[in-house]
Parts: structure tokens; C-alpha cells; sequence
């Protein structure tokens, strides 16, 4: 029978709160931020939507918070990534300080990964429903963070300011390639194709046309350390946690 599960070493309630504890504090929406006023019996309403909006933005920031301690965790047990890519004449050979439970450790923590940039990027999702609902934006796209936070130029253009901030930020840059790479092309926890193409657009007078370039070997690899993924993520988690302080201090 293979043992290799043996060595699987999940966390103890111990170890998560230690972790969670030398990470950005969970912050949460306060009770006053983005309620609405006005018609009594339409304020109840829309005010009672937002809560319970509100009430799934919360559980969504304690999974991101939960798969970031899980990922730090499983790195934490050994990832020994740092040297990825060894060349030798004729031959390359991948990560090539790993041992069994390396492998086992690296593809517990891709998967919390992936779940950490799904459950950070849908948390902006859903408070993109708290904003519309509460300014009363108004778009003929779908509701999205982008849209909402666009929307707050004309309705609330100092919020949209101090939001921007944030989103502009070199962190969330970070995060949503990161994440775009997940979703679009070769994740950044896993070494890359050396094929790559490269298309080039010339133009000439009245005409354009492209050119296309194939070429293969060791230089096209890219990765992204276990260590710099997990800065990536903190980054990427702090900067969430100062969308909710931001809105938080915009209705003290």
C-alpha cells in the first residue's frame, strides 16, 4: 500500500489561530457601513438586502482568510522550490531539491492557492452588490467591482477616490495577474510550457499584418517560488482588508 497520504500533516486549530494571528487581522464590514436612508419603508428593505449581502461578504473573507492560513501552513511543512529548474547539457530537471513529501506539501498548497484567488476575487464580487444596492448604481453591464466602484464617480467620488488607492495598488496588480494566470494561462505554481509563440504586429502603409514566431527550450520556463506566491497572497489579503477599513472609516 502507498503511504504517501501518511505524511499528509493538516493543521491543528493551534497552529491555523498562529498563523492567522501573524497575519493582517480579519476585518469586517461594520454595522452602520453602506446602510441606506430615506423612505421608511423602503429603506427597511433594501437595508434588510444589503444585510444579508453583507452577511455572505463575511463568509467569504473568513474562507479567503482560512485557505490563506492553509497555503502558509503547507509551505511552512516544506517546499523546497527556491532552486526550481536545473540545466545540465542536453538535459533540465525540475524542482530538483524535492522528495516525496515535498510534492505531497507543494500540491496541497497549489490547491489552497487556487482557493484563495477564487474565494479574494468573488469577495469583491458581492461587495460590488452592497455598493449598487446602497448608491443605487445603475449599469446595462453585470455587476462587478470595476462597475460599482465606477459608479461611485458621481455618486460618491471621495469613497471612489480612497478605493482607488487600494485597487491601483502594485499588491492587487500582483493578485490579479497571478490570478488571471490561473484562470487564462500556465499557473504561476506550476512550471511553464517551453514552447511559446509570440505574435508581432507590423504595420505598413495601409496594411498590417503579423508576424508570428515559435521557439522552444529552457529560457521560455517561468515559475513563481512558493515563497513569492506567499508574499503575493498576503499582499493581495492586506489590501482587502483596507477596502473594508476604508468604507468602515467612511461612515464613522
Amino acid at each position: 500500500m502507498d503511504d504517501t497520504f501518511l505524511h499528509i500533516n493538516y493543521p491543528t486549530i493551534e497552529q491555523l489561530q498562529k498563523i492567522v494571528n501573524e497575519s493582517r487581522p480579519l476585518q469586517f464590514l461594520s454595522e452602520d457601513a453602506l446602510n441606506i436612508t430615506g423612505e421608511v419603508s423602503k429603506e427597511w428593505m433594501i437595508n434588510q438586502e444589503i444585510s444579508v449581502w453583507k452577511e455572505t461578504f463575511t463568509i467569504r473573507l473568513v474562507e479567503v482568510q482560512r485557505s490563506l492560513a492553509y497555503l502558509v501552513h503547507f509551505k511552512s511543512l516544506g517546499i523546497n522550490d527556491s532552486t526550481w529548474l536545473h540545466k545540465e547539457k542536453g538535459k533540465v530537471t525540475y524542482f530538483p531539491d524535492f522528495d516525496e513529501k515535498n510534492y505531497l506539501h507543494k500540491d496541497f498548497f497549489n490547491f489552497y492557492v487556487d482557493v484563495f484567488f477564487s474565494k479574494g476575487f468573488s469577495s469583491l464580487e458581492i461587495l460590488a452588490h452592497i455598493l449598487f444596492k446602497s448608491f443605487d448604481i445603475r449599469t446595462k453591464k453585470n455587476i462587478s467591482f470595476y462597475e460599482a466602484k465606477k459608479g461611485l464617480m458621481d455618486k460618491d467620488p471621495l469613497l471612489h477616490e480612497r478605493l482607488t488607492e487600494v485597487t491601483d495598488s502594485e499588491e492587487i496588480k500582483k493578485g490579479k495577474r497571478f490570478r488571471d494566470n490561473i484562470i487564462h494561462n500556465f499557473p504561476g505554481t506550476q512550471i511553464s510550457s517551453p514552447f511559446l509563440t509570440n505574435i508581432n504586429k507590423i504595420t505598413l502603409i495601409n496594411d498590417e499584418k503579423y508576424e508570428i514566431k515559435h521557439s522552444f527550450g529552457a529560457d521560455n520556463l517561468e515559475y513563481t517560488t512558493s515563497d513569492d506566491v506567499v508574499t503575493i497572497c498576503k499582499g493581495y489579503w492586506s489590501c482587502l482588508m483596507d477596502i473594508v477599513c476604508i468604507i468602515n472609516k467612511h461612515y464613522e
